[in-house]
């Protein structure tokens, strides 16, 4: 029986022998062992190159999960909210500044037991509120969540206005809004948030408690916060702007006017 050491001495005869007599063959094994892993680092260099692409296009999109569970893609847009002044105003007294007769449907309803129930029977608050205020709360920040609840309390507060001012007749009757004519008081921006108070001039015309016509120049007053986040737009708001608080000073009926 061979030894350790005569076994080893032996594999390595027959190992060079091999190699001797089969140079050309060994040749061959070596070049293709050095072709495949040249091939090998080449092949994954070229998927390391294409992994960074996919990163930097992730890196200019954002992800938006839907109120249904969607998961959305989107290319990331930057927003200049400084020139969006204009869209802000309008949309506040639009929605903001109301007459008698818009909110009682052409006056056939001028008493609300409740600022729900106005809210319910005024499609164009509840289009406000659906629009600019309402918010997905599984892709907002917690700071939009903290808007959106104080928002809220001030659009209550608003609809209690409204409520109590047509059951008063305090409300306008009729107004007509000089929209071109705003008198910006406020105007702040910064990243994609926007602070905003502005006069809108207002021709009014009512009839007060004495059946005397009230009718001449007003003002509305309206202060507001919030936001553009373009992954909230829609058809009617598509540039997502979101309030974060609200404050509107409306004009009333003066009362004291009195038969000449």
């Amino acid at each position: 029986m061979l030894s350790k050491e005569r076994l080893k001495q032996k594999a390595k005869e027959v190992t060079l022998r091999f190699m001797r007599y089969n140079q050309g063959f060994v040749a061959v094994i070596l070049s293709l062992a050095v072709i495949y892993v040249a091939s090998s680092n080449k092949q994954l260099a070229s998927q390391m190159e294409e992994k960074d692409d996919f990163i930097k296009t992730l890196s200019n999109k954002v992800v938006y999960v839907s109120d249904a569970g969607v998961v959305k893609q989107y290319e990331a847009e930057r927003l200049d909210v400084s020139r969006e002044q204009g869209n802000v105003q309008n949309v506040l007294s639009r929605y903001m500044v109301q007459s008698l007769f818009v909110l009682s449907d052409g006056y056939k309803k001028a008493y609300f037991a409740s600022p729900e129930e106005l809210f319910k029977s005024a499609r164009v608050f509840q289009d406000f509120f659906k629009e600019y205020i309402m918010i997905n709360q599984k892709n907002a920040t917690q700071e939009q969540r903290d808007g959106f609840k104080i928002v809220s309390r001030d659009f209550e507060q608003i609809m209690t206005y409204f409520r109590n001012a047509i059951n008063a007749n305090n409300l306008p009757h009729i107004l007509d809004k000089k929209d071109s004519a705003w008198e910006t008081r406020v105007w702040e921006t910064q990243n994609e948030t926007f602070h905003v108070r502005f006069l809108l001039p207002l021709y009014a015309k009512s009839r007060n408690n004495n059946n005397v016509l009230d009718e001449g120049a007003a003002y509305a007053e309206i202060e507001a916060k919030g936001y553009f986040n373009l992954l909230e737009g829609s058809t009617l708001n598509p540039r997502g702007m979101k309030f974060t608080s609200l404050r509107v000073l409306h004009p009333e009926i003066d009362h004291a006017k009195r038969a000449q």
